[in-house]
């Protein structure tokens, strides 16, 4: 969580459970993913892109636009949570477009309820 003001810094995790997906099943495919969720410009580009700034609500990106051609069959889970302090977050997640979608938005309800929870 960082002031509203603040550069963004971005926290990647689970990049090893796209090992083994049928969308990644070449090596070459799978090495130019990881190097693209390496960049962190193009992340933050990317959530800036999918997901409305001060909009609280989920959103659900099928397909991203103006990313590498290779998250065509990918999907972005996000949501921005604000606070009266001033704080902000954006989280989201990142799969392939047949991902299960109920369960990420109930992780995301969970996540958020918790997170509430603990800066109030």
């Amino acid at each position: 969580m960082l002031e509203e003001n603040s550069p963004a810094e971005i926290f990647l995790e689970g990049a090893s459970n796209l090992i083994g997906r049928p969308e990644l099943a070449d090596p070459a495919q799978l090495r130019k993913l990881i190097r693209a969720l390496e960049e962190k410009e193009t992340l933050v580009r990317l959530l800036t892109q999918c997901m409305s700034a001060g909009n609280d609500s989920l959103q659900v990106v099928i397909g991203l636009p103006g990313s590498p051609p290779l998250l065509k069959d990918f999907a972005l889970i996000g949501s921005a949570m604000g606070w009266p302090e001033g704080l902000c977050l954006r989280m989201a997640i990142l799969g392939p477009a047949r991902m299960h979608y109920d369960r990420v938005i109930r992780a995301f309800g969970y996540i958020e309820k918790l997170l509430h929870e603990n800066v109030n």
